[in-house]
């Protein structure tokens, strides 16, 4: 049998919790003939061990683990992997899959896009009678978007933010869609909507990019109204977070089903621009998910074939496969190639050869 273990967070916000466990029945709804259980990374239980262990108990063979988290940072690409080391290790005869995390994809987009159109003033700009005469003053043209995020210490899912944010000004007729974050990095949300200031924009919403409710949405409000009553002659909204959005249970159960077909996750590190500076590479990350064999070869010569015209690095990680392939080039086209069958599905540290 198989089961869905999906993964959240946890947060010191009961109703955060709650609203996980609720978005889960919403999932378990739409898959009735399947085992759908709910774990937590930390703050509160069941932990993955516990959600590991309820699906062993109610007979399944087969367990998709599928991170209920925005980005591939720390946590998806550490901790669940070393949770899913110790449930193989535990129960043997039961196979266990890593899904993927939300991630980038159109279906965030078009929430976002519902989310900007339920975006709701905070307060009514000083002159005004009413909100909707406030939005009637103002044009798209003097509108900015600010999308704000959780903000992470890893620089993959930073980049992956400011992508989606680029995503979302693609598809909008407002002049400015911005990027800050509420902590761990930069720009800050005080930075961001001090940006949308000095561009000149005469409304800002702010759009909170958060799965569900915690204390961060709960001080985003409380700073956003504090923003707005020392702007009075600013229009500022606020939108809501993803929420129990019917796009977002369509995505989670992509990523689901995914793993239960098999599918191979390969990541694709290549150095698009190689700078030594103190033994510093700069390096950029390209995720793909192909289901032949075949393709992920051909791919793989692809890449090397094309890194080693350039006098780059290569390193192939084939997740699901448990293999690797990393190949070094020096500027002197000195190349060393190592295959390595591994029995984790992540890669802790990788040496480079030279």
């Amino acid at each position: 049998m198989n089961a869905i273990l999906l993964v959240g967070h946890g947060s010191r916000d009961p109703e955060g919790n709650r609203e996980l466990l609720e978005f889960a029945q919403a999932v378990a709804d739409r898959v009735p003939d399947m085992c759908v259980e709910t774990c937590f990374l930390e703050l509160t239980r069941p932990s993955i061990a516990e959600g590991v262990q309820a699906c062993v108990e109610q007979g399944a063979t087969r367990v998709v683990l599928v991170p209920i988290i925005l980005f591939a940072a720390g946590h998806a690409k550490i901790d669940i992997p070393m949770a899913i080391d110790r449930a193989k290790a535990k129960y043997p005869q039961v196979e266990f899959v890593y899904g993927r995390p939300i991630g980038v994809h159109e279906k965030i987009v078009s929430i976002l896009q519902s989310r900007l159109k339920e975006a709701r003033p905070v307060a009514v700009p000083a002159g005004m009678d009413s909100a909707v005469e406030a939005s009637a003053e103002v044009t798209d043209e003097e509108t900015a978007v600010l999308v704000l995020g959780r903000g992470s210490s890893d620089p993959d899912a930073n980049s992956d933010f400011f992508k989606i944010t680029r995503m979302l000004w693609e598809k909008l007729p407002y002049t400015w869609v911005e990027s800050s974050f509420i902590g761990v990095t930069q720009p800050s949300f005080p930075d961001g909507l001090e940006r949308c200031l000095r561009l000149g924009a005469k409304k800002i919403i702010v759009l909170p990019y958060f799965l569900f409710t915690g204390v961060l949405i709960k001080r985003i409000g409380e700073m956003t109204e504090e923003f707005a009553e020392s702007h009075p002659a600013l229009q500022v909204e606020m939108g809501g977070y993803f929420g129990f959005h019917p796009q977002l249970v369509e995505l989670v159960l992509e990523r689901a089903n995914e793993g239960l077909v098999g599918k191979v996750m390969v990541i694709a590190i290549t150095a698009s621009s190689v700078w030594r500076r103190r033994s510093t590479t700069i390096i950029t990350t390209t995720m793909i998910t192909i289901t032949d064999m075949t393709t992920i070869i051909t791919i793989t010569i692809m890449i090397i074939t094309t890194m080693t015209t350039m006098h780059m690095d290569t390193i192939i990680i084939m997740r699901n496969t448990h293999m690797i392939t990393t190949t070094s080039m020096s500027m002197y086209m000195r190349t060393a190639m190592m295959t390595m069958i591994m029995n984790t599905t992540t890669i802790m540290h990788i040496r480079r050869l030279w």
